[in-house]
């Protein structure tokens, strides 16, 4: 099965996680174990529900990007201003997987 590829051919993950705080350190750990079986794999996580309070004190490892979402945000009190370097807030998690998957990336759910 070929691996699906970024627009600069490039094997592109997205993991969302929504759920349970610990949830993005599990995803982190996802991410890591991609980019360490397949070198040069980009990987976004996608953040939404309870996971994102996790994001002020998250650090992001070169090779991925997260996106959370804003509504999840809000609802939960974390300023966007608080996301590390590496981090974004994105109008919701649905339209940031849509958007990747349409581009490209595999979606993988944790």
């Amino acid at each position: 099965m070929s691996e699906q590829r970024h627009e600069d051919d490039t094997a592109w993950f997205v993991l969302h996680v929504q759920g349970d705080e610990g949830d993005l350190t599990k995803a982190q750990r996802a991410a890591a174990r991609i980019r360490e079986r397949h070198p040069g794999t980009r990987v976004t996580i996608v953040v939404a529900g309870d996971a994102v309070r996790e994001l002020p004190d998250a650090q992001v490892a070169e090779g991925t990007t997260i996106q959370a979402c804003s509504i999840a945000l809000h609802r939960r009190g974390v300023a966007a201003d608080a996301l590390p370097d590496g981090a974004e807030a994105v109008d919701t998690a649905l339209d940031a997987i849509v958007d990747a998957e349409l581009a490209g990336a595999r979606y993988i759910r944790l």
